[in-house]
């Protein structure tokens, strides 16, 4: 069974959490820290008190570990990691990793995803029209201090919910070697995944986790370029989400998917790059 782990921004495959209960600020070895994914489109205060699709990290009194940097992710991947070319509208915000265990083995991490900052006037970040759109009390929560003392890192990731994210835009995949991901069956449950959880109150019917309203599947993948560390690869694509658009190719050892906004989609270059500190091939 695969498992999701928090690193940087800490955004996880997890459940919607209802609202976390109050503890006492003096017991930081029992304080459950509750972040918001996607770029905190819904923010979240520190405490809890707003509800959000999270990550629970465990404060310790010693203070909380620094998160694994993006170059430590990418050093413990058995392939390399791809990212969107190098441009001004996108800066990588934070890496989340998949891994997997069976019958006792060492854990393999098995994808790597990259969420991004999006800038809408990415030559002045201090411009206000870089800042997500947020309600009134989730800005305001954002702008308190926090209730208790968090690290460095934590902070850095907290000033940048002000603004908005590509939520595991790109992901890399090692598929399994029974074969049976393949880059159509990748790109599909990528697609759903992020409409699933950055589209919730558009895009979902019932209870939670509810039901994905018109979902992709593998009837709408089309063939398409994709270019690739310079060159174009034949690839393919989902096109048809009224929210996202997504591309995939096969590079061998691994898989390449994305899934952008289309609310952002005419701002970036749809390319991509394969990130230089990456362990050699064994």
């Amino acid at each position: 069974m695969a498992w999701r782990r928090p690193v940087l921004s800490t955004v996880s495959r997890l459940g919607q959490c209802s609202a976390l209960p109050q503890r006492d600020a003096g017991d930081l070895d029992s304080v459950l820290v509750c972040w918001c994914r996607n770029a905190f489109s819904r923010a979240c205060r520190v405490d809890g008190s707003i509800g959000c699709e999270h990550v629970l990290l465990r404060a310790r009194s010693r203070g909380l570990p620094g998160a694994p940097t993006l170059a430590e992710v990418v050093a413990g991947f058995r392939v390399p990691v791809m990212s969107l070319v190098s441009q001004p509208a996108v800066e990588v915000r934070s890496v989340s990793t998949t891994a997997a265990s069976m019958n006792g083995e060492p854990t393999l991490l098995t994808s790597v995803s990259l969420s991004y900052t999006f800038w809408q006037v990415p030559e002045d970040h201090a411009d206000p029209a870089n800042l997500a759109d947020l309600a009134a009390v989730d800005r305001a929560a954002l702008n308190a201090p926090p209730i208790r003392p968090l690290p460095d890192w934590m902070m850095a990731q907290r000033e940048l919910m002000h603004y908005p994210m590509l939520w595991e835009a790109v992901m890399t995949t090692r598929p399994s070697d029974d074969g049976r991901q393949t880059p159509e069956s990748t790109l599909v449950d990528h697609v759903n995944y992020i409409v699933m959880n950055t589209f919730r109150e558009q895009r979902t019917v019932g209870g939670f986790p509810g039901e994905l309203d018109s979902p992709a599947t593998k009837k709408h993948i089309e063939h398409t370029p994709v270019r690739v560390d310079g060159a174009e690869l034949p690839g393919i694509r989902l096109d048809t989400d009224p929210n996202v658009y997504g591309v995939g190719v096969a590079l061998g050892d691994r898989i390449l998917t994305a899934v952008i906004s289309r609310d952002h989609l005419a701002d970036i270059t749809i390319a991509f790059a394969t990130l230089a500190s990456h362990p050699p091939a064994s």
